[in-house]
């Protein structure tokens, strides 16, 4: 009996063999096999392919000795940059040289007019020469609400100028 178990198993080995060599065989010669398609292969759909992205236009690096602040801000907002008063636009350029391997600081402070009060909202940066740093309005931490309209531009809370 134990002879005949033994038998038994090697049969089985012996066919599963065979069957991956009809398989392969099959495989080689380009005809499909397997379990779940013709002749038993599982057939996978053809992956489709995903179109590429726009390469990005917007990677302007700033020269070795100045800095680049990349803003994110309302359009009816106003930026001040170390409590002076600049244009809004998408970039703030650092405006002297900046020495390599040095941190600079500077205070940006934006208020907005939002259901007639004032918000002002500011955070301190630290840039070094060569770098970029991106900042957007969501970022910014709240400083002060001042209400009525009449106050636009102005508030009665200040921050430190800090020199770069």
């Amino acid at each position: 009996m134990q002879r005949t178990a033994e038998d038994l198993r090697q049969l089985a080995a012996e066919q599963k063999i065979e069957e991956l060599r009809r398989t392969i065989e099959d495989l080689k010669n380009g005809r499909p096999g397997g379990p779940g398609g013709p002749g038993g292969l599982l057939t996978l759909p053809m992956p489709i392919p995903l179109p590429l992205p726009e390469p990005r236009t917007d990677l302007e690096l700033p020269p070795p000795n100045t800095g680049l602040v990349r803003l994110q801000m309302p359009a009816d907002a106003a930026l001040y940059v170390n409590d002076k008063s600049i244009k809004l636009a998408p970039v703030f350029w650092t405006p002297s040289t900046l020495e390599p391997g040095k941190n600079y600081f500077y205070q940006f402070k934006v208020t907005v007019v939002r259901d007639g009060e004032v918000v002002t909202k500011g955070k301190r940066i630290s840039i070094r020469a060569g770098a970029v740093v991106r900042l957007a309005y969501e970022d910014l931490e709240e400083v002060g609400i001042a209400t009525g309209a009449a106050n636009h531009g102005t508030s009665r809370l200040s921050t430190a100028s800090l020199a770069p």
